[in-house]
């Protein structure tokens, strides 16, 4: 996955190569991936599309390992969203590596748009729906924005087409959602969290950087212990004014979600912001 990230012209940072590292572990006994199904969960900006990408042209491309003919789904919030992803990221980088352009070829039939490589993988998008993946075989999954999913919809639909499979994986990645407000991703990075505890060395695999709930949002020590990009391709300057920026407009638990990776719930406006209680006290009739 590392070289076909530098082959995209995206050359992976330490925290992806990790990921990468762990996730595609190989069974010596069996010779198939340990993990079937594997969380990611990281700040706004930290490299989480870059690492779908390197992964998903990198199943459809190892076809000593995986074989011919891999299909690989993308997910967003949306299947509008997935597609303006695909259209906007996975296609740009795809035509501009002089070693994949000529290796693949998009098809643009709406509703049917997809990535067929020189080996008949197809890499495609579905929309999260209960009919999403009937009638296929599905190799692998990329639950992407999963924090957007109000139900285990994206699993029910597309899970079944993946059991047949060998070396299936279906990956879950996101943001912190809203405290409350996330009912799917929150179970998965429960389950993910418990794995971890329990030191399991197969089936689930699952990533996160955070800061602690109570950590001082405004300390910049704690901006480079939960960012891992920070300081590589994003600059410390600009989540200093995206901070200010959060105080000044009382969003602060916007700033804590997307940058922090902290689960809190959804600013709401003060009802004394615009006149102060004590000035309307202040202004009120005797009685």
């Amino acid at each position: 996955m590392g070289k076909v990230a530098r082959l995209l012209g995206k050359p992976f940072m330490p925290h992806q190569q990790l990921v990468a590292d762990v996730v595609l572990e190989i069974d010596p006994a069996t010779g198939c991936l340990v993990y079937d199904e594997w969380g990611l969960l990281l700040p706004r900006q930290e490299g989480k599309s870059t690492l779908v990408e390197a992964k998903a042209v990198h199943r459809c491309t190892a076809t000593k390992f995986f074989g011919a003919r891999q299909h690989v789904v993308y997910t967003a919030q949306t299947r509008k969203k997935a597609l303006e992803k695909w259209e906007e990221d996975f296609l740009p980088d795809l035509e501009a590596s002089s070693y994949f352009r000529n290796r693949f070829k998009p098809h643009k039939p709406p509703g049917n748009e997809h990535f067929r490589f020189a080996n008949q993988s197809r890499w495609g998008l579905e929309a999260v729906t209960d009919t999403a993946g009937h009638g296929s075989t599905i190799d692998e999954v990329y639950a992407d924005e999963a924090f957007a999913h109000q139900d285990w919809r994206v699993e029910q639909s597309l899970e079944p087409a993946m059991i047949t499979r060998k070396n299936k994986q279906f990956g879950v990645i996101s943001t912190a959602g809203w405290l409350n407000g996330s009912p799917y991703l929150e179970a998965k990075v429960a389950a993910g969290r418990a794995a971890v505890l329990e030191d399991r060395r197969s089936g689930r695999a699952y990533f996160e950087w955070s800061a602690p709930q109570d950590a001082d949002p405004g300390d910049e020590s704690v901006w480079w212990l939960c960012m891992p990009a920070l300081g590589r391709t994003v600059p410390v300057e600009a989540i200093r004014a995206r901070y200010r920026k959060a105080l000044d407009e009382g969003k602060l638990n916007e700033f804590r979600r997307a940058y922090l990776n902290q689960w809190v719930p959804r600013d709401s406006l003060d009802e004394w912001s615009v006149i102060g209680r004590d000035s309307w006290d202040a202004c009120s009739w005797p009685s």
